[in-house]
């Protein structure tokens, strides 16, 4: 058992490293803060995009939490697991459209600064 331990550590640090390099690797040309958070913009296509959010929200919480939603609370749980598309439609909708006067923000603190101030920022900052 104590082998099976120390191998889990060993593929856990090696992957931990590994990512550490290629973070090292690729970031050697960024130089300001714009690029770090934005990627300059044009170095991603659509398709990574897209993929990096697709992968942001399905993990364990969206596959195996749905699961047991279902097994705790039956069949009305689908009812309401419906009402997420919806919701993300109504985003893109409404929401999606004002975006574009904020493209020189960084940042939903920046955001939030733009509207309320260094107060604004500061307690974004602490919840988020």
């Amino acid at each position: 058992m104590s082998n099976l331990l120390t191998l889990d550590f060993a593929i856990v640090a090696i992957y931990l490293l590994v990512t550490l390099a290629v973070g090292l690797y690729y970031g050697k040309g960024i130089t300001t803060m714009k690029q770090y958070v934005i990627g300059d913009r044009k170095r991603y296509s659509t398709g990574v995009l897209v993929a990096t959010l697709f992968a942001t929200l399905v993990g364990g919480g969206s596959t195996i939490g749905q699961s047991e939603r279902v097994f705790a609370l039956g069949v009305i749980w689908c009812c309401v697991a419906l009402g997420d598309p919806i919701e993300k439609y109504l985003i893109a909708r409404h929401f999606a459209p004002c975006m574009p006067r904020f493209r020189s923000k960084l940042s939903v603190g920046a955001m939030m600064g733009g509207f309320y101030g260094k107060i604004g920022r500061i307690i974004t900052g602490i919840f988020s």
